[in-house]
């Protein structure tokens, strides 16, 4: 169930730093671009681009390989009774359905994710389509917070390596209403808050990387009906984040 009170008080801790108002440059952030900064030191940086990694965070983010005793979720699309949780054993591999012994580690969770889905479609099922989330044996959760077109806005614990399209399914997947090409990601660089449009769509496609978040992320998903400025977007969020409180 979503817990609004919790979640603006996750925001404000996560972008407040001072009291000063946020402010930001209207227009939309397009993928590609340098990046761009505004003028004022207490202002919202829109960049144009790939954010850079958080210097808040407590974890380095390296993309962790899979090791004996990890666990694997791996959700097979449309097709449930593939879909499930795997431990690796200690030799490094998993039992999979149909497939049977399926080495697993030294790969990172996406070149799992492709080797799975390759050898799945070699022999047993038409075009399939992975998510796989990999948890370490032993892994320290950070916090992100998922709000805007989404059917489960809340705060999340997130493991090393979470990306933007897992931390999306988790928060229950985008609305009918969402415009996937316009998700931003709020992050503190070096102690000053900085975002990023994103476009899914083409995340999805596999046209742009899916990019890794941090500890203390915030991502909205914005709505498909409304055009919003870049100071509209600030406007949105609680008062907590505004003002500092």
């Amino acid at each position: 169930m979503v817990q609004p009170l919790r979640l603006f008080l996750f925001l404000g801790m996560a972008f407040c730093v001072g009291c000063g108002t946020l402010s930001g440059p209207s227009g939309q952030a397009s993928l590609g671009d340098q990046a761009q900064t505004s003028s004022s030191s207490q202002s919202v940086r829109w960049l144009e681009g790939e954010l850079p990694q958080s210097t808040q965070s407590s974890e380095s983010y390296d993309v962790p390989v899979i090791k004996p005793l990890d666990t694997l979720n791996v959700e097979v699309f449309e097709t449930p009774d593939l879909s499930g949780e795997y431990q690796v054993g200690p030799a490094g591999n998993i039992r999979f359905p149909l497939i049977g012994r399926f080495e697993a580690a030294g790969y990172t969770s996406q070149e799992f994710s492709a080797r799975l889905e390759a050898a799945l479609a070699a022999d047993y099922l038409q075009n399939p389509h992975l998510n796989v989330k990999h948890v370490p044996v032993e892994t320290n959760l950070e916090t992100i917070a998922v709000d805007g077109e989404v059917r489960d806005p809340d705060i999340y614990k997130v493991s090393a390596g979470t990306t933007l399209q897992q931390a999306i399914a988790q928060a229950g997947g985008a609305t009918t209403y969402a415009d996937l090409k316009r998700v931003v990601i709020f992050r503190q660089i070096d102690g000053r808050k900085a975002a990023a449009t994103y476009n899914l769509k083409k995340i999805r496609s596999g046209l742009h990387t899916d990019p890794i978040l941090y500890g203390n992320d915030v991502i909205l998903v914005e709505n498909s009906g409304t055009k919003r400025s870049r100071d509209e977007i600030l406007k949105s969020l609680p008062l907590f984040v505004l003002f500092g409180l």
